[in-house]
């Protein structure tokens, strides 16, 4: 029997892969199945999936409407554990795409203290990467980001590592230090094509083509 939870799952893997055709599929019959179980954790995901999908896609304002709603559930509820309320990483970069830096700056800084309260290393990463996004001096972006790439040595996440590396090559890029950015962006876009992440994998191809 096909679970809420296993499908939720999936629909999170397509949304990193930037599937949308797959990943809407899914959120449906996740819906589906929800409606039958009633259970929150596999909702929670969903809202998760839907969220990254919009983001992989360029829909920060989509991305944001659906992570912001997730997020005041997950206050509501009491949730900080940073492995149930990874989402902020995601509304944070939607924030910052659309143009709300102060609201994103608080998302990263509370993503990086639960990170610190609970010792774990990714949350403190994507909060740095965040942080970097919303940085006007390049210098200070590399500062964020060369602490990002510290916590990222400390976790196996290669999704995320490989965002990192975007926006490193995008910030070196502004440094006009094109070689380095362009080794940088390679990375990032060789480790989303081995992950199947199509629609970042472009986005660092045509960062690079545009440096």
């Amino acid at each position: 029997t096909v679970t809420s939870h296993a499908v939720a799952h999936h629909a999170l893997i397509e949304a990193s892969r930037g599937a949308e055709a797959a990943c809407r599929d899914l959120l449906r019959r996740g819906e589906e199945l929800i409606a039958d179980t009633g259970t929150v954790s596999s909702a929670v995901h969903l809202r998760e999936a839907t969220g990254l999908l919009a983001l992989g896609l360029g829909d920060a304002r989509g991305a944001v409407s659906t992570l912001r709603a997730l997020d005041t559930l997950m206050a509501q509820l009491g949730v900080n554990e940073p492995n149930v309320t990874w989402h902020r990483a995601n509304l944070s970069e939607a924030l910052a795409a659309v143009g709300r830096g102060d609201d994103a700056r608080v998302v990263a800084d509370a993503l990086y203290a639960n990170g610190e309260r609970v010792g774990r290393s990714w949350p403190r990463a994507a909060a740095c990467r965040c942080r970097a996004l919303l940085a006007d001096d390049p210098h200070d972006a590399m500062t964020h980001l060369t602490e990002a790439l510290g916590w990222h040595e400390r976790c196996r996440t290669p999704f995320e590592e490989a965002r990192t590396r975007l926006v490193l090559g995008q910030t070196l890029g502004r440094l006009d230090q094109a070689d380095d950015a362009g080794r940088e962006l390679t990375v990032a876009e060789r480790t989303f094509e081995r992950l199947g992440a199509v629609v970042w994998a472009d986005r660092a191809r045509a960062a690079n083509t545009s440096g």
